[in-house]
């Protein structure tokens, strides 16, 4: 998956909280969404607005990633250690259904 797919499949997901987000798309998205934020700064001061409408977004893929580490999505909520499970390989069998495509 490379980071356009990520940013495609993040917006098409707007606030799809179920299913499973593989490393890739999780970690294209936050790197997509870094960027995003430098130029914004950079060039309009407008970060409240990028920020505040992309919360649901990393949010959503963010729960999905968990899902795919067969975690609940709860665990966003717990500041550092949700990026330790967020680090982690993916888990087969796995509740939350089958592998997402990378």
């Amino acid at each position: 998956m490379g980071i356009n797919q990520a940013i495609r499949s993040g917006l098409q997901k707007y606030a799809v909280f179920n299913g499973r987000a593989s490393r890739a798309e999780y970690w294209y998205w936050v790197l997509a969404w870094c960027i995003g934020w430098v130029i914004v700064i950079f060039f309009t001061h407008l970060y409240l607005v990028y920020d505040f409408g992309l919360v649901v977004p990393s949010v959503a893929v963010a729960v999905r990633r968990l899902h795919d580490t067969n975690h609940v999505g709860w665990w966003v909520l717990v500041p550092l250690f949700n990026w330790y499970l967020l680090a982690q390989p993916s888990v087969e069998p796995n509740r939350f259904g089958a592998r997402p495509a990378s």
